[in-house]
């Protein structure tokens, strides 16, 4: 949801800011003076890091259950699947 919530925002920020005439792939910051353009790519940037902080929580589950659980007693509903048995 964190990645969801940040790729829209991001999308979002960057259309509104498009529709006020932001600048595309130009160096400079000129379209600072424009509030709304300023806004718009402010929510733009947040959007982006919460499409990036979503990813990478994704990639941290995802790392750790690929890792060994040292310790740790099987989900009951894993009983009888190969390599969750309890010893």
């Amino acid at each position: 949801y964190i990645y969801v919530i940040g790729v829209l925002g991001f999308v979002a920020g960057m259309g509104w800011a498009g529709d006020f005439g932001a600048p595309r792939k130009t160096p400079g910051f000129d379209w600072v003076q424009d509030p709304v353009v300023f806004i718009a790519m402010n929510i733009m940037g947040v959007g982006a890091f919460f499409a990036a902080a979503g990813g990478a929580i994704y990639v941290l589950i995802a790392g750790k259950a690929l890792l060994p659980a040292s310790n740790q007693l099987a989900h009951p509903a894993a009983k009888g699947v190969l390599g969750c048995e309890q010893q």
